[in-house]
């Protein structure tokens, strides 16, 4: 017998959701050839913080997404793209090593794949949670943020810099990020706001990151951290409403859409 479908029925779980997020970001890694081929990676996603989904090509592909957005010319997204930055230091080792992260904003150096466990996350925990300092250590990254500088590329530098806010080394990263501004064109203006407003992020900073980020167009990645910003700051109404922006914007097969219907699902 055909039974209705009940309207006011119970939202899934969180660990269900997060789940499903993680079969959707394997699911699209597999439709773009970058599934990891080693066997480690053939995990039945049913206890997500076990899952190894984090493939250094795709990951850098994503940790570039935002500059996409944030940058008009094509020519200059083009410095953007994860060939230009194949040579950065570390990077497959800082993939697959780094602290996951249950919150990571849109912006240079942060990948979706970081957030790996949702399941203890709460309204009650997430209002004193902190961006970690990794462990691992950054050499070489300042070097090669300064070797790029010299050679007058300032997009693979500014890449160093919010690789090394990543880790934590904010100091670094905002002596790098000051020097790149003498070199970045005027055009660059929201990317920059964007990292500058990140900075302030990591160091746990949400409220100061939100007042920059309300001064930038609505663009999706502005509007995905404006929303995570609200989010961590308790404004759960404002935060939905931002990061349901982001997630309309953003192309479905985007990790970064996906992240933003589950960040809009816990301000619910």
């Amino acid at each position: 017998m055909y039974e209705p479908a009940k309207v006011n029925a119970a939202p899934p779980p969180l660990p269900h959701l997060l789940t499903n997020y993680l079969k959707r970001l394997q699911m699209v890694q597999v439709l773009e050839g970058c599934s990891c081929a080693s066997g480690d990676s053939e995990v039945e996603p049913y206890h997500p913080g076990e899952v190894n989904l984090l493939e250094p090509r795709t990951a850098l592909e994503d940790a570039l997404a935002s500059a996409n957005w944030l940058l008009e010319e094509a020519s200059e997204r083009a410095q953007f793209q994860a060939r230009q930055m194949r040579d950065l230091p570390n990077w497959s080792i800082i993939v697959r090593r780094v602290e996951p992260m249950p919150f990571v904003p849109m912006a240079l150096g942060y990948f979706p794949q970081l957030v790996r466990e949702l399941s203890d996350v709460s309204p009650e925990t997430w209002q004193n949670w902190k961006p970690p300092v990794s462990n691992l250590s950054s050499t070489g990254l300042w070097d090669w943020g300064e070797l790029m500088l010299m050679h007058r590329r300032p997009a693979e530098a500014l890449f160093a810099a919010a690789v090394l806010r990543l880790l934590g080394q904010t100091s670094e990263a905002r002596q790098l990020f000051r020097a790149i501004k003498s070199q970045a064109p005027p055009s660059w203006r929201l990317l920059l706001a964007n990292e500058d407003a990140a900075l302030a992020w990591q160091e746990g900073d949400f409220q100061t990151a939100l007042d920059i980020f309300n001064r930038l167009e609505p663009l999706p990645p502005v509007n995905f951290n404006r929303g995570l910003s609200l989010l961590l700051l308790g404004r759960l109404r404002s935060a939905r409403e931002a990061l349901a922006q982001a997630a309309a914007a953003l192309p479905g097969v985007s990790a970064w859409h996906h992240l933003a219907q589950l960040y809009c699902l816990l301000a619910e």
